[in-house]
């Protein structure tokens, strides 16, 4: 099973509630299943599909930071 570990712990000004709703949004657009633990986001994915790329990933992470 293919994972992406995501490092949050040096995200200033985050808190629970982002972390949550960050979460969810990685799980809506990367059809992954998501893990979130004190200091990090671990996207799991199922054998045979296909996993983003870490741009697509950025992308993502820019797009959410920029809302917040």
């Amino acid at each position: 099973m293919p994972t992406i570990t995501i490092n949050i712990s040096e995200l200033r000004g985050i808190d629970d509630e982002s972390v949550k709703d960050l979460a969810e949004l990685l799980k809506g657009r990367t059809d992954a299943k998501v893990d979130v633990t004190s200091g990090e986001i671990i996207l799991n994915y199922e054998k045979g599909k296909k996993v983003p790329s870490k741009a697509y990933l950025r992308v993502l992470l820019r797009k959410f930071l920029h809302r917040a």
